[in-house]
């Protein structure tokens, strides 16, 4: 497994106070998950702007509500099945990858009002009629939903506003 905790200091130097970190934990091999089951809770967790939890063992998103200061959030080739309830209080999130889980459905993404990338590829998704209440009002420029369980061409009207 490896860990890495990368501290990035805001634009202006001068500003120490302003501070934003990356948290990033992977295994180094695909073929060697490492054990993480879930997040949990660290010292200023608003601070924190970008997340990566990859090829571990979660298999839900409790405590992610703490991370309020996300912009990118990575947690692929993981073992979620919802992120319903799960993604509230992430206002600041641009970027999402949850590809690569056991994802039904894509309920919990409607409150993600500033999401211009998701990716939600290699999932058990068969609707995408949540972006119904979705695609309106928001930002979405990339969607990448390869390898799911969408078979009717139907499904894609849900995509445009």
């Amino acid at each position: 497994m490896s860990e890495e905790n990368e501290k990035t200091h805001s634009n202006n130097d001068d500003d120490l106070d302003e501070e934003e970190f990356d948290i990033s934990v992977y295994a180094s091999d695909k073929a060697i998950f490492n054990q993480i089951q879930e997040i949990k809770r660290i010292k200023d967790p608003v601070t924190i702007s970008s997340m990566q939890i990859r090829l571990s063992k979660l298999s839900n998103l409790k405590g992610i509500n703490l991370f309020t200061g996300l912009i990118r959030l990575d947690i692929s080739n993981n073992q979620i099945s919802s992120l319903k309830n799960s993604l509230y209080y992430l206002q600041k999130l641009t970027t999402l990858n949850v590809s690569c889980n056991k994802l039904t459905s894509l309920d919990g993404i409607e409150d993600l009002e500033c999401l211009v990338d998701l990716n939600v590829s290699h999932n058990k998704i068969s609707s995408l009629e949540t972006f119904s209440r979705f695609i309106t009002k928001r930002k979405l420029r990339t969607l990448n939903i390869k390898g799911n369980l969408i078979f009717e061409l139907k499904q894609f009207d849900y995509l445009t506003g």
